[in-house]
């Protein structure tokens, strides 16, 4: 039930005017699968059985349509919540205000990227340079499928358990969104 209500968390940290169309509140709860539960996996079998099982059910729930427009995404769909600026005083440099924790789509993976480096390089500056903090972005773990062990058949009967019903409370309340 802890997975399930992180799924949740996650859906409603978007606020409604991030996510006004069902096509974005689609893609957030799939985001928030993925992180809740795909990123569990420690192998590519898992992970593809994972996906497999999750556009089976989106297709029965939301169309084939809908999978086919996911499938052919270039790039995964990620939502963060450090996009927006801080506001600061043009003629002080003073933060007037924090950046608003928005929940929201990253545009590209590379947006991503140049997003985390410059917090990086913030970050490094305002340390005066004593030991610069130097990180790595990494992709998706399942691209290194020697470091992956085994997982047994019961992790993926709980995943699927559990997946089913965040899909059944999901398709619920997109369903009652589309009706009215």
């Amino acid at each position: 039930m802890r997975e399930l209500s992180r799924v949740f968390q996650g859906v409603l940290f978007s606020p409604l005017d991030v996510v006004s169309k069902g096509q974005t509140l689609v893609a957030l709860w799939k985001h928030e699968c993925d992180r809740v539960f795909s990123d569990k996996l420690t192998n590519f079998k898992d992970k593809k059985w994972f996906e497999d099982n999750l556009y089976r059910i989106m297709s029965s729930k939301f169309g084939e349509q809908v999978v086919d427009e996911f499938r052919a995404l270039k790039e995964p769909i990620y939502f963060v919540d450090f996009l927006r600026d801080e506001i600061v005083d043009e003629d002080t440099d003073e933060v007037l205000e924090d950046a608003p924790k928005i929940y929201e789509r990253v545009a590209s993976v590379a947006a991503l990227r140049q997003r985390v480096d410059d917090y990086l390089t913030r970050y490094n500056a305002q340390t005066g340079g004593i030991k610069p903090m130097n990180l790595v972005m990494f992709e998706d773990g399942q691209d290194t499928q020697g470091q992956a062990r085994e997982r047994s058949g019961v992790c993926s009967l709980w995943i699927a358990t559990t997946h089913t019903l965040v899909l059944l409370l999901f398709s619920f309340c997109l369903s009652q969104l589309w009706s009215t």
